[in-house]
């Protein structure tokens, strides 16, 4: 026999990009002629000439074909060495093409399940994008909340702190604005919120500044990486576009106009201060401007 004495009783297929069989190289010793046949026959042959029950379409699941045609295959030809005679090749294909079968259900199964728990994990991304949105957004002028804001700037402080880079917070509330409401109603007084909100988050450019509201009519704006020279410049722009308006106060000492006073504060974060010094140095700068006359800004 030559060379087929030298191949596996238990050989294994492995598949090829063109899906040939081909005799795997780790050899033992072969006792059976009838296996040595049957295994060089398969040589050089297309898998789907000798398993012709497995489809196309499952030739792309390789590793299980693999497994499934070497167990097979494998028990067969061992039957074949224990009681000749008895066990045909057409009994093999018969074998394959039922455990084809179960393996079309189970992957279609599988494939059921895993549309569905994708379906689960996306449902339940949207949920929590949602409840998150919820915990960290002002409901009326859909800018973040006190929450989010005492939440990232601690966060941004312990950042930067290692990086060494700028701090800057802007204060800023609308000038005699309990008066705009007695005099125009709270509802007017609520969309005025809301607008001065878009107005100032407009304002933005980086992606890791933020506006929140701060309480009432206050609002802070968040900007790191930002030294007081471009904070300064900031709170020119947020000032500007809240000009830009012309929401009437009839009621206003400070302008015939809506408008708004700011109190701006810069640091580099270090270990022996607090997120909280920033707060209030900015707090302070905001009563300054308030002092001075409203409609304005301040630098702490």
């Amino acid at each position: 026999m030559g060379k087929t004495e030298q191949l596996p009783v238990g050989f294994m297929f492995t598949l090829q990009c063109v899906f040939y069989a081909v005799v795997s190289q780790r050899w033992i010793q072969l006792e059976s002629r009838i296996s040595a046949i049957i295994a060089g026959l398969a040589i050089g042959y297309i898998l789907l000439e000798w398993f012709p029950a497995v489809s196309y379409e499952y030739m792309a699941c390789g590793q299980q074909i693999y497994w499934l045609l070497t167990l097979t295959l494998s028990l067969y030809l061992g039957l074949k060495q224990l009681f000749p005679g008895q066990f045909s090749y057409g009994m093999l294909h018969q074998s394959i093409g039922t455990q084809n079968i179960q393996l079309k259900r189970t992957n279609q199964r599988l494939c059921q399940l895993l549309q569905e728990q994708t379906m689960l994990e996306q449902s339940l991304k949207e949920e929590n994008q949602m409840l998150y949105k919820l915990a960290n957004t002002d409901e009326l002028t859909q800018v973040q909340n006190r929450r989010f804001f005492s939440q990232q700037l601690h966060h941004e402080w312990q950042q930067l702190q290692q990086k060494g880079r700028p701090l800057s917070v802007i204060l800023f509330d609308v000038d005699y604005f309990k008066r705009y409401n007695d005099c125009y109603g709270h509802l007017a007084g609520d969309d005025c919120l809301q607008k001065i909100a878009q107005a100032a988050n407009d304002s933005l450019q980086d992606s890791t500044d933020f506006v929140a509201r701060y309480g009432g009519e206050e609002f802070a704006v968040v900007l790191p990486n930002t030294n007081e020279q471009e904070a300064v410049a900031i709170a020119q722009n947020i000032q500007q576009a809240i000009q830009a308006l012309a929401i009437s106060h009839a009621q206003s000492d400070a302008s015939s106009m809506v408008s708004i006073s700011l109190g701006i504060a810069s640091m580099v974060p270090t270990l022996d201060t607090s997120s909280n010094r920033l707060v209030d140095l900015a707090d302070q700068a905001l009563y300054a401007a308030k002092r001075q006359g409203r409609d304005r800004y301040v630098l702490a």
